[in-house]
């Protein structure tokens, strides 16, 4: 603030570095289309929150009794992979902690 600048966007605590760059590249992409400051950070804030990744859903593995067991178990792991998909930054955590201090 004393060096001149009119706003500054902080965060409350430390914070995920992958969310984070979620959450600065929506707000300034925001910013450059033409909405406010504030509105800019609220829809960036609701993009992380509902940010969705697909992940592998890992099978519950059981120790196989013989070398051609477990082979045949890693056969079929390979070929029945699944997935989902989830929103990985669901959490407050994640993008509740950034404000905009305004220094008017």
């Amino acid at each position: 603030k004393k060096a001149g600048a009119g706003t500054l966007l902080m965060s409350l605590w430390k914070v995920d570095d992958d969310a984070t760059r979620l959450l600065m590249t929506r707000f300034y992409h925001n910013l450059l289309s033409g909405m406010g400051k504030y509105e800019s950070l609220k829809e960036a804030q609701r993009y992380v929150r509902d940010y969705t990744v697909t992940v592998e859903v890992k099978p519950d593995v059981r120790p196989a009794i013989s070398a051609a067991a477990r082979e045949e178990a890693r056969k079929r792991r390979q070929a029945e992979k699944e997935y989902k998909t989830v929103q990985k930054y669901r959490d407050p955590y994640y993008w509740a902690g950034f404000i905009l201090l305004d220094a008017r």
